[in-house]
């Protein structure tokens, strides 16, 4: 499920298997990413396009994540990420604001 306005300020993609690719266009000027109970074999490859393409992104949402620091290290390349949280279970921790 994708929720997103007309000009989209927040979008949310839920359950669903994610690349790189398949956050593109749609996310390229959000501010604010949510991927809850999302999953991807490519994690590290997804951190690197939100670091480099997502040109207004502010906050990103990760829950039900427990797949390393390799993708903390690609958003730590983003010159406008200013809110991240990360989740390994229900509960959410706020990492860097």
């Amino acid at each position: 499920m994708i929720t997103a306005s007309k000009e989209p300020r927040s979008l949310v993609y839920r359950g669903q298997h994610l690349t790189a690719d398949s956050l593109f266009p749609a996310c390229r000027k959000v501010l604010e990413l949510s991927l809850l109970d999302c999953t991807s074999g490519e994690w590290t490859m997804v951190g690197s396009a939100l670091a480099q393409s997502a040109i207004r992104l502010q906050t990103l949402t990760i829950n039900q994540w427990d797949n390393g620091d390799r993708v903390c290290e690609e958003l730590s390349k983003s010159q406008t990420l200013t809110n991240l949280c990360l989740s390994t279970s229900l509960q959410m921790q706020m990492v860097a604001s």
